[in-house]
């Protein structure tokens, strides 16, 4: 049976995808056609437009949550490696416990099952991670980052190993200039572990995510080095 990781992003948009994205690629390139992410991106299809080539999408997530096709008839590969059941066209369509429940469902067909979920939204947040084996927030190392995934952590649940936090477009040269808050800060802060780094720049994320990946299988792998 395959593992559910939830993304989710309180504060911005793009976060959330981007490493929703980056985190099942890695995981593919560990498990060849065995890695679903899941979008419940709202108002855009946010990782489907992150992958750039993808086929006509004739059902989503939505269709599925509505029972208008199976899930399998909207699952779709990506150039990344990994399988995409792309963001519903009406978002109120989406609800966390249908969607846990659809990860739930389909998960043994699957090494590992990410759910991208909506930006800034707390409450799915707290709902979906009922059916995850693990919540990642992912955050900027700025105060109103950080301040925003300590909140979303304290409405997790308490258990320790079923959060953390993924620090996203980390810049030690940032940190330096006081533009960052350091790693020990932002776990400080945050009051919860640190499940990865992805830094800023782009030569190094391959790297970052894949670390993850292989931390996330059981694997005993350190943070990128920055």
């Amino acid at each position: 049976m395959g593992f559910i990781l939830s993304v989710s992003d309180p504060f911005g948009a793009f976060g959330c995808a981007d490493v929703s994205r980056g985190t099942a690629k890695a995981l593919a390139d560990l498990y060849k056609d065995a890695v679903l992410l899941i979008d419940c991106s709202r108002g855009f299809d946010m990782v489907s437009w992150m992958e750039k080539e993808q086929p006509g999408i004739a059902y989503d997530l939505g269709d599925v949550l509505c029972d208008r096709c199976d899930p399998s008839d909207a699952v779709y590969r990506s150039d990344g490696g990994f399988f995409i059941m792309p963001a519903a066209s009406d978002a109120s369509e989406v609800g966390a416990a249908e969607v846990g429940l659809l990860a739930s469902e389909i998960s043994p067909s699957f090494a590992a099952v990410v759910i991208c979920c909506p930006a800034a939204d707390f409450c799915f947040a707290q709902k979906i991670s009922e059916f995850a084996s693990l919540t990642a927030v992912c955050c900027s190392a700025d105060e109103l980052g950080i301040s925003a995934a300590a909140k979303l952590r304290r409405m997790l649940p308490e258990e320790a190993s079923g959060c953390g936090i993924v620090v996203a477009d980390y810049s030690s040269e940032a940190v330096k200039k006081g533009e960052l808050l350091c790693l020990d800060d932002c776990i400080d802060t945050a009051q919860a572990r640190l499940l990865a780094v992805i830094p800023k720049k782009q030569t190094m994320r391959a790297e970052a995510f894949g670390n993850f990946a292989k931390r996330l299988s059981g694997v005993k792998t350190p943070l990128v080095k920055l």
